[in-house]
């Protein structure tokens, strides 16, 4: 009995790791939900890239759209492991939590565009630092729906988000 116990746990968490990632790519709002779980968590604790990874495509773009000086804007292209060495470097070991606060979906077949306003934070239930806007465009293959693009801006002096993203 002991054994056939231990049989059916590992069956349910083998079967629940493939649910999980099977859930994060069910639709487009679960591939975002799962991103900025991917890329939040407490201070030293590593990130797990390998689930923004398999929700990503091979050729995933992260695109940082920053302020200038003079008011003009700036984008940094990364691939996955740009990104992943450029969050490390500008994280170093931080906490940090970013969390969604409206989608507003749209598209057609398997293709859509999710706009994703968002609250990044030092640890879950403190004020926020930083929001903004991510625009994700997403495709769907044969096991559910993919990060092709991620493309954001924070707010700036100046530049603030619209009422319309906002809950």
């Amino acid at each position: 009995m002991k054994h056939g116990v231990a049989i059916a746990a590992a069956l349910m968490l083998a079967t629940g790791a493939k649910a999980d990632l099977a859930q994060d790519r069910a639709t487009p709002e679960s591939v975002v939900t799962a991103s900025y779980e991917a890329i939040s968590g407490p201070a030293g604790a590593k990130r797990d890239f390998a689930r923004l990874e398999a929700i990503s495509t091979a050729g995933v773009r992260f695109v940082m759209v920053t302020r200038n000086a003079d008011g003009g804007t700036s984008t940094q292209s990364m691939n996955m492991a740009e990104f992943e060495a450029a969050y490390d470097q500008m994280m170093a070991g931080r906490a940090f939590y970013e969390t969604g606060l409206r989608q507003q979906v749209e598209g057609f077949g398997d293709v859509a565009t999710v706009l994703s306003t968002y609250e990044s934070r030092d640890a879950p239930g403190a004020a926020p630092f930083a929001r903004g806007l991510n625009s994700y465009l997403l495709v769907k293959s044969s096991d559910g729906w993919r990060i092709q693009t991620i493309f954001w801006e924070n707010e700036a002096p100046g530049v603030t988000l619209p009422a319309k993203y906002l809950p």
